[in-house]
């Protein structure tokens, strides 16, 4: 890849996703999944009615660029509008409501349309903190259109970003029908009980015969922070994806499972066999570290691994259901250069001695009560034995990275290099000591 192939723009950011996401699927899979399709449906005509286009879709979550930030608020305010309007007429427990955040910040496009940069993580960080049905912007945007467009505005302060150097001042947008306008929510309107119902039980059963089935799911996640020292240029930091990228994907293929979406830092893959999907989130780790020993840079990448397993909806080219997004909060509850997976993936491996695995933590999940507990998962072979050891025989080591391998090799060598140096081309004082005692008379 050339630096030309790059492209740099200025651009309005939308990102979205539905506001617990995870508590919908766990009380009607069924009825989340076409309620999410018709969202979605919603989301592409605003969104291509406003001078944008849809960058991704994946699970619940959507990702848009505008060529205006005009475009992006008018679109944002039709889709919540809409999806507010429909969920209004559904049970609270069964309303479906999105989160929009809108950023206007530099973004790098690679040919295949695939986003990057500062612009795409502030509007994520944005959505993360919106309104259930509402929007919240960044103070970019606001500049921007508030002459321009007749909303209301309300300050929400400033807020840190993950790889942002400075706060992000947000905005939040009060729209008609969220839940932070105090809208009610209305009953369903009256209707035929029995055609309804026979309907949807029909609908069940076309959906359960042709998209449900039981998989493992992997989801990856790629720290750019530690792709290199300093500020790495736009080359060096997509070329670092693009290394990780191509290695999940040969991994996943390699072990039988499937590539479901590859975006920016992230993956999500799926494998019929759950053994496999384990010894593929090892050998992820193992070929990342791997990959880490022949780099130049001084820091390593490294990779956060989820995994999960359950019943779920697969769909063409793309997958939903819990075990989706629990998948990628288990992914972001490891650390950099870890893979954990849930106690029930622990449970479902056909050899659990295969791979060390033990328990690491209770994670609290966003929209279910109680926390769900998590394995870890050892893909180094040293650091199994040592975790295996009793307590009182362990010793307590600093967390290291691949980078400890990288000097115990160069250490090594530098003092080689330097031994054959002074030998080759010794200095002015070694020569005169070796004739002041060439010259004196033996004893």
């Amino acid at each position: 890849m050339q630096d030309s192939d790059l492209k740099r723009h200025l651009s309005a950011i939308l990102a979205a996703d539905v506001a617990g996401y995870s508590k919908l699927m766990a009380g009607d899979e069924r009825a989340t999944v076409m309620a999410l399709d018709a969202a979605r449906q919603i989301f592409r005509t605003q969104i291509e009615s406003n001078q944008g286009r849809v960058v991704d879709m994946v699970g619940d979550a959507v990702l848009a660029q505008f060529t205006t930030a005009v475009g992006a608020l008018v679109a944002a305010q039709s889709i919540q509008t809409e999806i507010n309007r429909i969920a209004s007429t559904a049970p609270p427990d069964r309303a479906m409501r999105f989160r929009i955040g809108i950023h206007l910040g530099d973004v790098i496009e690679k040919p295949d349309g695939t986003l990057y940069g500062d612009g795409v993580n502030i509007a994520a960080r944005l959505e993360s903190i919106a309104d259930f049905g509402g929007i919240t912007v960044s103070s970019m945007i606001h500049e921007v259109v508030r002459n321009r467009v007749e909303v209301n505005f309300v300050e929400q302060g400033e807020f840190e970003v993950k790889n942002i150097p400075y706060p992000v001042k947000a905005y939040r947008i009060l729209i008609d029908g969220s839940l932070a306008s105090g809208a009610k929510p209305k009953a369903s309107a009256d209707g035929n009980i029995d055609a309804i119902l026979g309907q949807r039980d029909h609908l069940e059963k076309l959906i359960q015969e042709k998209f449900k089935r039981r998989l493992a799911v992997v989801s990856t996640s790629f720290d750019i922070a530690a792709a290199s020292t300093g500020s790495p240029s736009d080359l060096d930091a997509l070329e670092a994806i693009k290394r990780y990228q191509e290695i999940v994907s040969k991994t996943v293929t390699s072990m039988d499972g499937t590539i479901v979406k590859m975006v920016g830092h992230d993956t999500l893959s799926h494998f019929s066999d759950t053994q496999n999907a384990l010894r593929a989130a090892v050998k992820i780790q193992q070929a990342i570290d791997e990959s880490n020993m022949l780099r130049t840079e001084s820091e390593p990448v490294l990779v956060r691994i989820g995994l999960t397993s359950g019943e779920c909806f697969l769909e063409k080219d793309d997958i939903f259901g819990d075990v989706v997004s629990m998948a990628v909060v288990i992914r972001d509850a490891a650390h950099p250069g870890e893979i954990l997976l849930t106690e029930e993936t622990f449970l479902s491996l056909s050899d659990k001695s295969e791979i060390y695995c033990r328990h690491y933590a209770a994670i609290p999940v966003r929209g279910k009560e109680g926390r769900v507990n998590a394995h870890k998962a050892f893909w180094d072979h040293d650091e199994a034995e040592k975790d295996q050891l009793p307590v009182d025989q362990q010793r307590p080591v600093e967390q290291e990275g691949p980078w400890k391998k990288w000097a115990l090799i160069a250490i090594p060598l530098v003092v080689a290099l330097t031994v054959i140096y002074l030998i080759a081309v010794p200095g002015k004082d070694n020569q005169e000591t070796r004739s002041i005692t060439q010259t004196l008379p033996s004893r």
